[in-house]
């Protein structure tokens, strides 16, 4: 990868971290309208990026919970795949602050 393309990624996931971490803060379900926003964000950011997007809801306790699964198109010539998962929700406490200052060194 070139420098050019590895600064403006390097500056997307900035972004993204910057929208998850503080824009919308702590993802737990002592806030789930935090989740709800961070699971829209995610959702927009899949579509903008030409994904096909669907949502597979699951209640935990007495809360909605919402998984945000991406599929690339497929490629009739692809040899292999890749799954890639992730957690979007966070620990209560300081731990987030701590995680988004250390991605910014």
């Amino acid at each position: 990868m070139a420098d050019r393309e590895l600064e403006t990624l390097r500056n997307a996931l900035r972004e993204h971290v910057n929208a998850l971490a503080v824009d919308i803060g702590p993802r737990t379900p002592l806030d789930p309208n935090s989740l709800v926003r961070a699971a829209d964000y995610i959702h927009s950011v899949f579509e903008d990026a030409g994904l096909s997007v669907r949502e597979q809801d699951y209640q935990y306790y007495d809360q909605r919970m919402t998984n945000v699964l991406a599929t690339v198109p497929a490629a009739t010539d692809a040899s292999s795949y890749y799954v890639v998962g992730a957690h979007y929700d966070t620990i209560p406490g300081p731990r987030v602050q701590t995680t988004t200052q250390a991605l910014w060194r």
